[in-house]
C-alpha cells in the first residue's frame, strides 16, 4: 500500500483516495423549515431543536423537530459550516444578521476571586468571540 493508501485517524496524515458517496435523498426524507434553533449540550452529546416561530401570537415559537448528535459530530459540523458559509459570503457578500437577532452580550464579567477559573475563561471566550461577531457585521 503506497502512501497515497495509507488511511489513518491521525490529523494531518494521508488518507485514502475515494470518492465521496452523494447520498440517496429519500422521497419520505422529513423535511421542514426553521427559523428558531435551541441548542441543549449534555456531557456525551448535543441535542438542537427547530422550530418556527409564530407568525400570530405572542412570539411564541413551534417546536416541531430535533437531532441529537455527538461532540464529534458537531465538531465536523462546525468546520462544513464555516467553510460552506465562507464560500457563500466569498460569491455573495457578508451575510448581515438583522439587530434584534445579533447575540446578547455577557454580563459584567464578576470578581476573579469569587469564581472558578474555567468560568472565567468561558466568559472572557464569549465576549471575545462576540465582540469579533459584531465586528464582522459592522464592516
Amino acid at each position: 500500500m503506497d502512501k497515497a493508501e495509507k488511511s489513518s485517524d491521525v490529523p494531518g496524515e494521508e488518507r485514502p483516495n475515494r470518492p465521496i458517496p452523494v447520498p440517496q435523498i429519500d422521497e419520505e426524507l422529513f423535511t421542514a423549515y426553521t427559523n428558531a434553533i435551541f441548542l441543549s449540550p449534555a456531557v456525551l452529546d448535543m441535542k438542537i431543536v427547530f422550530g418556527e416561530t409564530a407568525i400570530l401570537g405572542q412570539g411564541t415559537v413551534d417546536w416541531h423537530s430535533s437531532i441529537t448528535m455527538t461532540w464529534q459530530q458537531a465538531k465536523i459540523l462546525q468546520y462544513y459550516l464555516t467553510v460552506i458559509i465562507a464560500a457563500h459570503e466569498m460569491d455573495n457578500g457578508l451575510i448581515k444578521i438583522p439587530r434584534a437577532m445579533l447575540p446578547k452580550g455577557t454580563p459584567p464579567l464578576p470578581d476573579q476571586g469569587s469564581v472558578k477559573p474555567e468560568l472565567l475563561k468561558y466568559l472572557k471566550f464569549l465576549e471575545e468571540y462576540r465582540r469579533k461577531f459584531l465586528e464582522e457585521q459592522t464592516a
